[in-house]
C-alpha cells in the first residue's frame, strides 16, 4: 500500500509528464509561470475570456489564480480589471444564462433570479423579530377564538403593536369582542 508521499510523488511525475508533453517545463521549471502565462495570453483574447477561466476556478483559489495571471493579461483593452469586477460579470453571466448554484451543502441548485421582496408589517425577518423582542416594551399577544392560532407582537409603543397586528390582518369580531386571525377573517 502506498503511503501519502509516495502517492503524491506519482501525481507530481504524471503532471510533470502532462506539461512536458505539451512543451512546457516541469513543475521545477522557474519559467513555468510565464510559459503558462505565455499560452494564456494566446488563448485569453478579451476580458469575457478571461472571466469565464475564473469562472472555473474554485471560489478559494480564484483570487491565486487571478494574481497569478493578471501580469499576463495586460493586452486585454483597458488592462486587466479588478477581480471583484471579473465575479461582478461572473454573476449576471450565470443569471443571463440561468445556470445552477452552489448551495451552501455544495450541491447545485436550480437557477433563481434575485428578488427584493417588501415584507409587509408582521411578516418579520429574524434579525427583525429578535430587534423587537430585544427592544420592545410591550408585546400584544393575540389567540385567535376560532382556530386558537397564536401570535405575538412585539412593539416599543402599545399603538404601534395594535397597529402591526391590524396591518397583518388581525381582526376584531365586534359582536362577540373577541380576536380573529388572518386565515379565519378570510372565511369570513
Amino acid at each position: 500500500m502506498k503511503t501519502e508521499k509516495h502517492k503524491r510523488a506519482d501525481e507530481r511525475k504524471f503532471v510533470d509528464r502532462a506539461l512536458m508533453s505539451a512543451g512546457l517545463g516541469s513543475l521545477d521549471d522557474p519559467g513555468l509561470v510565464g510559459q503558462i502565462g505565455f499560452l494564456a495570453r494566446q488563448i485569453i483574447k478579451e476580458h469575457k475570456d478571461f472571466m469565464l477561466w475564473l469562472g472555473k476556478a474554485p471560489l478559494d483559489k480564484r483570487r491565486d489564480m487571478y494574481e497569478a495571471m493578471k501580469p499576463f493579461m495586460d493586452h486585454l483593452p483597458g488592462g486587466c480589471k479588478s477581480l471583484e469586477a471579473y465575479q461582478a460579470d461572473l454573476m449576471i453571466d450565470a443569471e443571463v444564462r440561468q445556470l445552477p448554484i452552489q448551495g451552501a451543502d455544495g450541491n447545485l441548485l436550480p437557477f433563481r433570479a434575485q428578488d427584493l421582496v417588501t415584507r409587509k408589517p408582521g411578516e418579520l425577518g429574524v434579525a427583525q423579530s429578535i430587534f423587537d423582542h430585544e427592544y420592545a416594551k410591550h408585546v400584544l399577544r393575540l389567540t385567535c377564538k376560532r382556530c386558537t392560532f397564536f401570535e405575538e407582537f412585539p412593539a416599543i409603543r402599545k399603538e404601534d403593536a395594535v397597529f402591526v397586528a391590524r396591518e397583518t390582518g388581525w381582526i376584531i369580531d365586534l359582536r362577540e369582542q373577541v380576536e380573529i386571525c388572518p386565515k379565519c377573517a378570510e372565511k369570513l
